[in-house]
């Protein structure tokens, strides 16, 4: 997830006074806008920037946080409503099976319910196995088979997941 929070955003200010300004405003944002508790800032993001998100996070519980679920932030209420609302897209829409996945972050499963995960995406026809994704390291990833991560990789001309690394989510969680 890119932060805006540093070098990248570098391009958009001059001097020290209009970097804190940015990155208070930009962090400010990100913290009330994703819904995010302070649990949140120190999984998220690494340590370097705590010291500037604290201070911000105080600013924006006085300006107000958009959290629209008190035990999850909106990035995981996102994913749990998109999950809790998933069809079989075989079924549904005749897509292609090889290229049918659903992937999601294991930090972000963890919050929601990995058993639930599981159970949700069995209903709908897929497999969940653990991978290691190229952006997000350990990732559930739901597939009708497990070729259909190397059909995706194939598409795409990168290997966006690492084939070799996929366990059945159920033998990766026994380690």
């Amino acid at each position: 997830m890119g932060t805006g929070l540093g070098r990248e955003a570098s391009r958009y200010f001059q001097g020290i006074t209009g970097f804190v300004k940015r990155t208070l405003r930009t962090s400010l944002d990100i913290i009330r806008g994703l819904g995010l508790k302070p649990i949140d800032l120190v999984k998220l993001f690494d340590k370097s920037r705590l010291p500037l998100l604290l201070p911000a996070y105080i600013i924006a519980a006085l300006q107000g946080i958009y959290r629209y679920n008190k035990f999850l932030n909106n990035i995981e209420l996102n994913l749990y409503n998109s999950l809790k609302k998933l069809k079989d897209p075989v079924k549904e829409i005749k897509a292609d099976e090889q290229y049918v996945v659903f992937a999601i972050p294991c930090k972000l499963a963890y919050h929601i319910g990995v058993s639930w995960i599981d159970r949700r995406l069995r209903a709908i026809g897929l497999r969940p196995y653990k991978c290691r994704h190229m952006n997000w390291g350990e990732s559930i990833v739901g597939v009708r088979s497990l070729n259909a991560v190397e059909a995706i990789n194939d598409y795409l001309r990168f290997n966006l997941f690492e084939a070799q690394s996929c366990r059945p989510l159920e033998a990766a969680e026994e380690r």
